[in-house]
């Protein structure tokens, strides 16, 4: 059913019952009816699914002995080991959530983490690795003391609405905040993840850091469908990875940022030839990079995989072949999930006609019971019926988007992320489109100037800057927009997810003109990447000399080479300018 333009309604995703409503169910369903298959594919060792289900319940033993009982949260030392996963299995059976810490965090995470959640005992299976946490004033259960027991007792699988897990948001948004997703929630992800990606092939690579959800797809996707998990220990083994395989993984999902690394290596991985699926998520997917990846994807099934932290690992999906044209300036993230919706509203949460941004809110089975301490509807969290719908939970991502003709989504940026699209839309996909450009991204930074221009030709002695800077003015009278292109972007720790918050944009003092008469104090600075002037290069991706929106004139196509004076180059003036141009030409 098409939905009339004047009458916009929600996307909605399939409505599908799953089999089980909870993930330890599943889990047992496969150790109950194919207990030698494999589950968990280690250096050392392999373990069947009878063996997984059988060190969970010993460990859901020794972790009752200590107290642990529903309700209760269990703080897990999340290396990536077939231990960690029967710990967290054997949480869940006890009703209890667990909260999963990367060993590899700052110490300071880790301690906000333990004092966010308040957790009833430490779990890990590394006497080493906790040896500064043993302080925390809770029981600490290593769970390689735990030895196995003829006849662990059996467990009831938990309830729908039982917490499964917290986890924390990595707070490039804010401040970390503990998300908590009901069981409910995380067995409809795995039922639909299978139906995405496909039941066939071996498995999935488990590379991912664990304190984040971005690798709850690779964790408990397979074992929800009967599948391994090879888990890839220490900093991404490459041979694990990537080498040769009997049976290819049924997937493998990794970000953008770590397409780009990947392709970085001196044999980059030929994709077709280790997965059946390449599943990306966890930043916006951009079409050059899929065209970059060439022939090494052919045959492969593609997906563009969408999810804050808050919609239980992902909400929406976009799946695509490499062999037809996209004609959007990047890959759509598709339709929701199933038992989902996608309201696409403006600022006072009134529907958007179709083809118009817009804040996607996510409704449905998708959405988290909430933030951890925080009453019901805090933050972004609100209720279905105030957006016309039925009674349930709802969740304002803070992300834009517009549906398409198709009904699909397109994913257009972070609302705090915004520039002026007449002047800065789109920059950044043609910088990201350039094919020395390896990762762009594009940050708003605001500051009052008091009427007063910086006169950049001060600054033109010595060693330049690092960057290119093209700056535009926002319509305010008080403030001013910068767009800069960095050559040093950080990325979160291994997820390579791109952290904002650490993106160092130092202040050029080079200044766009309001008008034609503060012209003369402009200048452009020559700046260097390893060892080239980086000026062509941004000539050539944006494609102009200097932006004069303001007044009135048309950009004017860069040329290469521009003549030195003192050690900054002039900027060049529209090929017919005004009068103010005139005089401004001839000296006045």
């Amino acid at each position: 059913m098409t939905v009339p333009r004047e009458h916009p309604g929600p996307v909605v995703g399939a409505v599908r019952e799953v089999a089980a409503d909870s993930l330890v169910r599943m889990v047992r369903h496969h150790a109950r009816t194919r207990p030698h298959a494999i589950a968990v594919e280690s250096a050392d060792r392999l373990r069947t699914y009878g063996q997984l289900w059988h060190r969970s319940l010993v460990i859901a033993a020794g972790l009752d002995e200590a107290g642990v009982g529903p309700g209760d949260r269990v703080a897990l030392w999340a290396d990536r080991t077939g231990e960690v996963l029967a710990a967290a299995l054997a949480v869940m059976m006890l009703r209890a959530s667990y909260v999963p810490i990367d060993p590899t965090h700052p110490k300071e995470r880790v301690s906000a983490v333990l004092s966010g959640a308040s957790p009833a005992a430490l779990v890990h299976d590394n006497a080493s690795a906790t040896a500064g946490l043993l302080d925390v004033g809770v029981p600490v259960v290593d769970v390689s003391e735990l030895k196995d027991i003829a006849g662990p007792p059996d467990r009831e699988p938990p309830r729908p609405d039982d917490i499964a897990y917290v986890i924390f948001t990595s707070g490039s948004t804010g401040s970390p905040k503990g998300v908590q997703v009901e069981h409910a929630s995380l067995a409809n992800y795995p039922a639909w993840c299978g139906w995405l990606v496909g039941r066939s092939g071996s498995g999935s690579p488990l590379f991912a850091s664990l304190g984040y959800d971005l690798a709850m797809t690779s964790m408990w996707v397979p074992l929800a469908h009967g599948h391994r998990v090879v888990t890839v220990e220490g900093l991404w083994d490459q041979e694990t990875l990537f080498g040769p395989r009997r049976t290819r993984h049924t997937f493998i999902k990794l970000t953008p940022s770590h397409a780009r690394f990947f392709e970085a290596l001196e044999e980059p991985p030929d994709y077709a030839s280790i997965t059946q699926a390449l599943m990306f998520g966890g930043e916006g997917l951009d079409v050059p990079l899929i065209r970059s990846l060439g022939s090494r994807i052919d045959g492969v099934r593609l997906i563009n995989h969408y999810g804050p932290t808050e919609t239980a690992v992902g909400c929406c999906a976009y799946r695509f072949d490499s062999t037809k044209p996209l004609r959007t300036p990047t890959v759509p993230i598709g339709t929701p999930a199933w038992n989902s919706r996608a309201y696409v509203v403006d600022d006072q949460l009134r529907p958007v006609p179709a083809g118009t941004p817009g804040e996607l809110v996510i409704a449905g089975r998708s959405v988290a019971a909430g933030y951890l301490g925080q009453p019901a509807g805090a933050g972004r969290f609100m209720d279905e019926r105030d957006l016309g719908g039925g009674s349930g939970r709802a969740y304002r991502t803070g992300d834009l988007v517009e549906v398409l003709p198709e009904g699909t989504l397109l994913y257009l940026g972070r609302q705090d992320d915004q520039l002026n699209p007449k002047r800065h839309g789109k920059v950044s996909s043609q910088v990201r489109g350039h094919f020395k450009v390896n990762k762009s991204a594009q940050s708003q930074h605001r500051r009052r100037h008091a009427g007063e221009q910086v006169d950049s030709r001060r600054s033109c002695g010595g060693r330049g800057p690092d960057l290119y800077s093209a700056r535009g003015r926002e319509p305010s009278t008080n403030c001013r927009t910068t767009l800069q292109l960095s050559t040093q972007l950080q990325a979160a720790p291994e997820c390579l997810e791109l952290d904002r918050a650490k993106l160092d944009i130092p202040n050029v003092r080079y200044t766009q003109p309001s008008n034609l008469k503060d012209i003369a104090g402009c200048w452009a600075q020559p700046v260097t990447l390893t060892g080239r002037r980086l000026r062509p290069l941004a000539a050539s991706i944006t494609n102009t000399d200097v932006e004069l929106a303001d007044c009135g004139c048309r950009q004017r196509k860069a040329r290469a080479g521009y003549p030195p004076r003192c050690g900054v180059h002039r900027p060049r003036m529209p090929r017919r300018p005004t009068h103010r141009g005139r005089a401004y030409r001839r000296g006045r």
